[in-house]
């Protein structure tokens, strides 16, 4: 099976009684063409009132949410884990998050039942240029011919408490 990484860049609008909360990333990362994936050893990330929880082990991030500015929207291959194909976060942002692996968002308890008013996902370049022409570790979708059927699911699911 196999896993690809998905960017969310993610620009999350929530709506608490006093007014509307941002969770972007922008002042998270110390300098350009920069990442955060748990290898600092935090368990994770707070931005705008929501927690982005990580997972990094053996040398490598495993699971969970990266914060990233990488701009390499070009390059191929697993050697380029950190970048979203746009080479940017949403609204012209410098960063963004990448989520794996069954990657949650958790929000602060004053922003518990708020509503989510959006987020805006992409996918990374490592998921794209796999996708559009295949590599070690799969076909590219439509395989030789074009006809081959193939999908790329995202699946969003909201939990209460």
């Amino acid at each position: 099976m196999k896993h690809f990484l998905s960017v969310f860049t993610f620009f999350v609008a929530m709506n608490s009684l006093s007014a509307q909360v941002i969770s972007d990333f922008e002042g998270i990362l110390p300098q350009p063409e920069t990442y955060l994936d748990g290898s600092d050893g935090a368990d994770g990330y707070t931005a705008g009132g929501a927690f982005y929880p990580t997972s990094f082990d053996f040398g490598f991030w495993i699971g969970g949410w990266a914060i990233s500015n990488i701009t390499d929207s070009i390059t191929s291959g697993y050697n380029n884990p950190y970048a979203a194909k746009p080479a940017s976060g949403g609204g012209g942002s410098s960063a963004y998050a990448l989520g794996q692996q069954n990657a949650m968002v958790y929000l602060n308890e004053n922003l518990a039942g708020t509503v989510l008013y959006g987020a805006l996902i992409t996918n990374s370049t490592y998921a794209y240029n796999s996708m559009r022409d295949g590599d070690d570790f799969a076909k590219k979708f439509g395989g030789d011919t074009g006809n081959d059927p193939d999908f790329f699911k995202l699946l969003v699911r909201g939990y209460y408490e």
